[in-house]
């Protein structure tokens, strides 16, 4: 009885995750990349900072509590740690923000075209264009 619930479902499902797309997405305007590349340079920005700010803390009270004999406690370890996780995790927004930047002056796009073939009998049809812009400052 399980098996006739499941089967259907499992093809209705499949049905739903393997269609195609209606309605294309519409592609960013120059307006949208650089308030994308903006934010992300932000994140960057607060990420790096908060990993120097973290390391600083945690050198400092480390330094204050210098024991020679004994190795670096769990703290100290899981301060740097988390520090150098932050300041590594901006690369790729900084990366990420300098791409969006560049999108904004190129932007790439395809759109169905109409055309009219023959002498008297015109016949229209359609093919996909592909448009590059590039602006120049």
């Amino acid at each position: 009885m399980r098996l006739v619930i499941i089967i259907p479902w499992l093809l209705l499902l499949r049905a739903s995750v393997l269609s195609q797309e209606v309605s294309p997405k519409q592609s960013l305007s120059k307006e949208d990349y650089l308030k994308k590349s903006k934010s992300q340079k932000t994140g960057a920005w607060v990420l790096l900072g908060a990993g120097v700010a973290v390391l600083a803390i945690t050198g400092i009270n480390a330094a204050s509590s210098v024991d020679l004999t004994s190795p670096i406690d769990e703290s100290h370890a899981f301060g740097i740690g988390l520090a150098a996780a932050m300041a590594v995790s901006s690369i790729p927004l900084f990366i990420a923000s300098g791409k969006n930047k560049k999108r904004s002056t190129m932007a790439a796009s395809v759109k169905i075209e109409h055309a009219r073939i023959g002498g008297h009998d015109l016949t229209r049809i359609k093919y996909p264009a592909i448009s590059v812009r590039l602006v120049l400052h």
